[in-house]
C-alpha cells in the first residue's frame, strides 16, 4: 500500500509507477508478453499486471489529493453550455417545474457526470436498503449543478 504522506509524494511515486509500467511493458514489447525473464523465470505478463497494481493504487493514492470541481464551478460552465444551446431546449429547461428537474439525470446529468468526472472522486457511500443515498454520490451531485443551473437561469 502506498502511504500517503502529500500531494508531492504521492505525484512522485506516480511518476515512479508510469515510469515502471513504461520500463516493463516495453520489454513485454520486445521479448512477448507470454515470453518470461530468462534470469528469474518470470512470465512478462505477471511482471506486468504487477507494475499495473501498483500504478493503481498510486492513482487511487494522488485521488485523494485532486479535489472534485464546487457545484458552482460546475454551475459555471454548464450555464454556458444552457446559452449556447437552442433557444426550444432553453425554453424546456426553464419551463420546467423544479421538482421536475429529474427528468434531466439520464440526459444533463449524464454529461454533467461524464464532463467533470465524477464518478472518479471518492465519496462514502451512505447506503439505505441498498441504495447509495450519498449527497456526494455523482447522481447527487449532478442533481445540485442541474438545480443550481435552474435557479440561475430563472433570474
Amino acid at each position: 500500500m502506498i502511504p500517503s504522506r502529500s500531494a508531492e509524494s504521492s505525484l512522485d511515486k506516480l511518476i515512479e509507477e508510469c515510469s515502471e509500467v513504461i520500463h516493463v511493458a516495453s520489454k513485454a514489447k520486445r521479448f512477448g508478453i507470454s515470453n518470461y525473464h530468462p534470469k528469474t523465470r518470470r512470465k512478462n505478463s505477471d511482471a506486468l499486471l504487477d507494475k499495473i497494481m501498483d500504478l493503481n493504487e498510486a492513482i487511487d493514492d494522488i485521488k485523494k489529493y485532486t479535489p472534485r470541481p464546487t457545484v458552482k464551478e460546475m454551475a459555471d460552465e454548464v450555464v454556458d453550455w444552457f446559452n449556447n444551446s437552442t433557444i426550444r431546449l432553453q425554453q424546456e429547461f426553464t419551463e420546467t417545474d423544479f421538482g421536475q428537474l429529474v427528468i434531466y439525470h439520464s440526459s444533463l446529468g449524464q454529461q454533467i457526470r461524464n464532463r467533470f468526472n465524477l464518478w472518479y472522486y471518492p465519496w462514502d457511500e451512505r447506503l439505505v436498503e441498498g441504495l447509495d443515498v450519498s449527497d456526494e454520490h455523482p447522481d447527487a451531485v449532478s442533481m445540485r449543478v442541474i438545480e443550481e443551473v435552474w435557479r440561475r437561469v430563472k433570474q
